[in-house]
């Protein structure tokens, strides 16, 4: 972690604003594969 916090630094992006983009994607990905589940399951069922 501390190689990449350094990554970013040098790249001119704080880690705090790095880890709240991250946590915000994480967040997008699960919504994504829960509409996923939801729309491949069969009809009639739950």
């Amino acid at each position: 972690m501390v190689r990449r916090s350094c990554q970013l630094q040098r790249a001119g992006i704080s880690t705090a604003s790095a880890e709240l983009l991250l946590v915000r994607m994480l967040a997008k990905i699960e919504d994504l594969c829960a509409e996923r589940d939801r729309l491949n399951k069969p009809y009639g069922v739950g």
